[in-house]
C-alpha cells in the first residue's frame, strides 16, 4: 500500500524489523538517492559527520536481517594506501636514527639511539608510518614516526588505539570521521594524477575487503581521505610495482 520512497523512510527512520506481508514482498529492495540534506531524518544518528557535498545511496536487503545499507559518495572522496616498510627491500646508505626506545615512558622526540638503516627505509618509514626491522639487535622491531613525537621502537604496527593493524581492514580517516566507522570500497574511482581507472585487479584486491577506521590521518577536517592498510611491501619499489597501491579520487564507499 505504501510507494517504496514511504516504505523506505519508515524501515531507515526506525532502523527495526517491520513486518511485511508475504516472503515476496521480504525479498524486494527499496533504494532512495538522494543528497544527504534529504536523508538527514535517516542518516542522523550514525554518519553525523556527514557534510554538504555527500550523496547518499540506501538500501533495504533481500534477506532475513532487515539490514538497512548506506552507501556515501562524495566527488572529492579519496584514497590512498598506507604499508609497513620492511628494511631488507631496501639498500640506501645506512642512517643512524635517535628517537625513544622501546618501552621508554612519555618520550617525544627522543635522543636514544636506535640504530643505523638503509636511508630509503627510514625515508619509507617518514612516509607510512611504520617499518619492520629485518637486521641487527632490533630485528623484528619496529621503527615508528611519528609527526610530532619523532622515531621510536615498537612492538608492532598499531593504531591510534594500541591495536595491531591488520591487512585489508584497518583504515585510516580525517577527525571528520569517527573511529569504528564500517566501510568497504565499492568504487576506486580515478587515479589522481592519470585520471585513469586504476588497474581493476588492484582495485578489486580493495573492494573485496572490509574496512574499520582505526585512526585519523594527518588531513584536515572534511578532507574526505580515506587511508587503506594493505600489510607489508614484498617486493621493492612497491608503491609503483604493486597494483592495489593506489592514489585515486571520486572512490565510493558503502557505511553501515
Amino acid at each position: 500500500p505504501h510507494p517504496k520512497g514511504q516504505w523506505f523512510t519508515q524501515l531507515s527512520t526506525r532502523q527495526e524489523t517491520i513486518g511485511i506481508p508475504g516472503e515476496q514482498d521480504r525479498e524486494r529492495i527499496y533504494v532512495v538517492t538522494a543528497p544527504v540534506e534529504m536523508l538527514k531524518s535517516t542518516v542522523a544518528d550514525a554518519f553525523t559527520w556527514v557534510r554538504d557535498g555527500w550523496d547518499a545511496t540506501q538500501r533495504y536487503l533481500a534477506d532475513d536481517a532487515n539490514q538497512l545499507v548506506t552507501t556515501l559518495h562524495h566527488a572529492g572522496l579519496r584514497l590512498t594506501v598506507t604499508y609497513t616498510a620492511v628494511e631488507s627491500l631496501h639498500h640506501g646508505a645506512p642512517q643512524a636514527v635517535t628517537g625513544c626506545d622501546l618501552n621508554a615512558d612519555e618520550c617525544n622526540n627522543g635522543t636514544s639511539p636506535l640504530g643505523s638503516y638503509p636511508a630509503d627505509f627510514v625515508d619509507a618509514v617518514k612516509a607510512e608510518g611504520y617499518g619492520r626491522i629485518t637486521s641487527g639487535k632490533n630485528a623484528g622491531r619496529y621503527l615508528a614516526w611519528d609527526p610530532q613525537g619523532g622515531f621510536s621502537l615498537e612492538t608492532s604496527a598499531a593504531d591510534a588505539g594500541g591495536n595491531a593493524l591488520k591487512p585489508f581492514v584497518s583504515a585510516a580517516a580525517d577527525d571528520s570521521i569517527p573511529i569504528g566507522a564500517h566501510f568497504t570500497v565499492q568504487g576506486c574511482g580515478t587515479d589522481a594524477t592519470t585520471h585513469r581507472p586504476p588497474d581493476a585487479a588492484g582495485c578489486a584486491r580493495l573492494t573485496g575487503a572490509s574496512w574499520v577506521v582505526g585512526d585519523n590521518t594527518t588531513q584536515p577536517w572534511g578532507s574526505h581521505a580515506l587511508n587503506l592498510y594493505v600489510g607489508e611491501e614484498t617486493q621493492p619499489d612497491f608503491t609503483t610495482t604493486v597494483a592495489y597501491v593506489i592514489n585515486t579520487v571520486n572512490a565510493r564507499t558503502s557505511l553501515r
